[in-house]
This record gives structure tokens, C-alpha cells and sequence, in this order.
């Protein structure tokens, strides 16, 4: 199984906002974990994200 590196929006980890090949900051990502790739709110992340974004990049955030 694949794991992959995660950040998440808040304590409760409900959404990513990231992901990566490896841990980020803790001072810009303060909440993250490495995560199966099949994660549910992982494959809701790339579901979301335009076609052209896809791939281990952070995505910004507001």
C-alpha cells in the first residue's frame, strides 16, 4: 500500500489541503500525516482539483 504525506485543514483532519512526497513545515502545515492512497478524504481532495493542478504539489490555500 501506498502512503503518502497529507496536510490538513484543521486538528480534525475533515479536509487536505495538500500533499506531498514528504513531511512539510510544521509551521506552514500544522496539521498532517501520512495517509493510504486509497484515504477517502484524499480521493476527495484529487477529485476536486482541476485535471491540470493533479500531482504530488501543494495546492495553496486561501
Amino acid at each position: 500500500m501506498d502512503i503518502i504525506q497529507v496536510a490538513f485543514d484543521s486538528p480534525e483532519k475533515q479536509a487536505v489541503v495538500g500533499c506531498f512526497s514528504t513531511p512539510q513545515p510544521e509551521d506552514q502545515y500544522p496539521y498532517q500525516e501520512a495517509v493510504p492512497v486509497n484515504d477517502e478524504r484524499l480521493l476527495a481532495f484529487y477529485a476536486a482539483v482541476p485535471e491540470s493542478q493533479k500531482g504530488i504539489v501543494p495546492i495553496p490555500t486561501e
